[in-house]
């Protein structure tokens, strides 16, 4: 039998990677910015908003409960390519919508697709290139990073001059190039089997896993702090410290560029080895500090305790990259990633809901501060306990290395 070019086949799967990253927070962005443009055609209240806006992490978790269902059956290649073409048809329909809940319905649709990736990326890494867990994480982090601001430095001007339902439909247009190196790895490739028949042995269980729970409490911490940011910053800027409305828009920028350094760092720190409990407890008093700051220090504090926040964001990195280190097999990592970022997307959807709660109950944003303060330390004793011993798929020998 003739060999495959191996050479061609990492390429495909880098590039591959790559685009599936690049759609993973299309649909979360994409919208917002053009909001107010297809509310002259189409009426969105406040409450359909806020619904729109609370669905990410909501569905995201969803993606976590499917994606395992799905693997059992499935290649990781075959996943892909559905989870893309389910993109495609979330935004096909919310650029063809005739009223707010067909926009919400495609929404919801897209994000599925999204959150699927999400799950898999773990996995996807460990099967084809499972000597670089490290770097490709650090790589695919930065992309979803610019996956998120990308829409908004084109929605509207797109919509503007083409119309709204363009603007939503050329990331459905994205989504569907990107599907093309997965079609080609899913045709090609002779491993490409269901993801749990990889694995004769018995699947352990991530819920019975001190390491899963681990991940889970930093994962899920940092993703209730950035919903909530991403949610209300700007809003509590304004109201709770003066800013003018560019200033706190300006802040949340800050917070979101942050990402990137922190991506560059938290995988490498992982794949060392040496320093991850050190750094999970940083990145709890990171986040815990800077809500601390915006609580209690002056409006001149603010962009010093909006920093904190931004750089205490090498959770998110970090347990996406423990997810591949601690998992022994890529149908474990599967598993682990599906438990993992289900429990944390859940966690997360409170964020935004008690924030605004707190905020609508009180007529002030200092309970939901001291709140974001105490959930963030809430999370102290998992980074404390977060360099213990492995005992997820402990004893279980890591397959050769699949070309990728």
């Amino acid at each position: 039998m003739t060999r495959r070019p191996t050479r061609v086949f990492v390429a495909l799967g880098l590039l591959g990677i790559t685009l599936l990253a690049l759609n993973l927070r299309t649909a979360v962005s994409s919208f917002s910015p053009i909001a107010h443009i297809v509310g002259e055609e189409i009426p969105l209240s406040p409450i359909a908003l806020g619904v729109i806006g609370m669905l990410p992490p909501l569905v995201f978790a969803l993606a976590g409960i499917i994606t395992p269902v799905l693997s059992r059956r499935l290649s990781l290649e075959a996943i892909v390519v559905a989870s893309l073409a389910v993109m495609v048809a979330g935004f096909a329909l919310r650029s063809l919508a005739t009223s707010a809940w067909t926009i919400g319905l495609g929404t919801v649709i897209a994000l599925l697709g999204m959150g699927i990736g999400n799950v898999l990326m773990p996995a996807i890494v460990k099967a084809r290139f499972p000597k670089h867990i490290g770097p490709l994480s650090s790589f695919y982090v930065i992309v979803i990073a610019v996956s998120a601001f990308l829409p908004p430095l084109f929605a509207a001007q797109l919509a503007e001059g083409q119309g709204w339902r363009i603007s939503l439909a050329f990331w459905g247009a994205v989504a569907a190039c990107s599907v093309i190196p997965w079609i080609i790895l899913w045709a090609t490739d002779r491993n490409s089997s269901a993801i749990g028949s990889r694995s004769k042995a018995a699947a352990p269980s991530p819920a019975r896993s001190r390491t899963a729970w681990t991940i889970v409490a930093l994962f899920g911490v940092c993703s209730l702090g950035s919903y909530a940011l991403f949610a209300w910053l700007p809003q509590l800027l304004v109201e709770f410290k003066g800013l003018d409305p560019i200033a706190a828009n300006l802040q949340l920028s800050l917070y979101a560029i942050l990402g990137v350094p922190a991506a560059l760092i938290a995988p490498a720190i992982v794949t060392n080895g040496r320093f991850i409990r050190p750094a999970a407890i940083a990145g709890v008093l990171l986040w815990a500090g800077g809500f601390l700051v915006i609580l209690l220090g002056p409006a001149s504090a603010v962009t010093w305790g909006v920093a904190m926040t931004g750089l205490g964001q090498l959770l998110f990195p970090m347990s996406l990259t423990l997810i591949g280190v601690r998992a022994a097999t890529v149908a474990g990592a599967a598993r682990l990633s599906s438990f993992v970022q289900g429990w944390a997307y859940m966690i997360a959807a409170t964020g935004p809901l008690i924030v605004s709660i707190l905020q609508s109950l009180t007529g002030s944003w200092t309970p939901a501060l001291v709140f974001l303060v105490v959930v963030t330390l809430a999370a102290l004793p998992a980074a404390l306990l977060v360099d213990r011993p492995n005992d997820y798929e402990a004893g279980v020998t890591a397959p050769a290395e699949r070309k990728a």
